[in-house]
């Protein structure tokens, strides 16, 4: 997992397709709601929400698309742990690249206007949490085809 803000982005050697996903993301304030494709299987998803409190949030994992998550606006709790300390409540989805995990014990970041996150396969993500109140977020998530990373 990587967690940052999107200042501190030239601190990083990132590979070129996480600076495309990064750059759409600085362009996203203002973009509806909806999928965006960015090349190479890479696409973006604007999301639109209220965050909610974090025993109504899932424990997910992908094995397909690495997650980048870009807080455009709000603020939101993300939780993230390794997935060896996670226990599956139900098969891998195919189809929608999804596992749910039981919620354990986990890292918890407070993410605001500018912060990302890359989740990789072995990272469990709990997102959309609130803070100390609900709140409306902007978010751009961006799936990241494993095989072209």
């Amino acid at each position: 997992m990587i967690s940052d803000n999107i200042r501190n982005r030239a601190s990083y050697n990132f590979k070129e397709i996480i600076e495309k996903a990064l750059d759409f993301c600085e362009t996203a304030e203002g973009k509806e709601e909806g999928r965006y494709d960015i090349g190479s299987g890479v696409f973006a998803l604007i999301q639109k929400y209220e965050t909610k409190p974090k025993a109504d949030c899932g424990l997910e994992a992908h094995k397909k698309y690495i997650d980048l998550q870009y807080v455009v606006s709000g603020a939101e709790v993300m939780g993230f742990c390794n997935i060896d300390c996670g226990d599956p409540i139900a098969e891998f989805n195919e189809e929608k690249d999804v596992q749910m995990f039981k919620h354990c014990d986990m890292g918890l970041l407070t993410y605001k206007k500018g912060d990302f996150a890359v989740f990789f396969p072995q990272d469990l993500h709990l997102p959309r949490c609130q803070s100390t109140n609900i709140e409306p977020v902007v978010k751009v998530v961006v799936k990241i085809p494993v095989e072209v990373f």
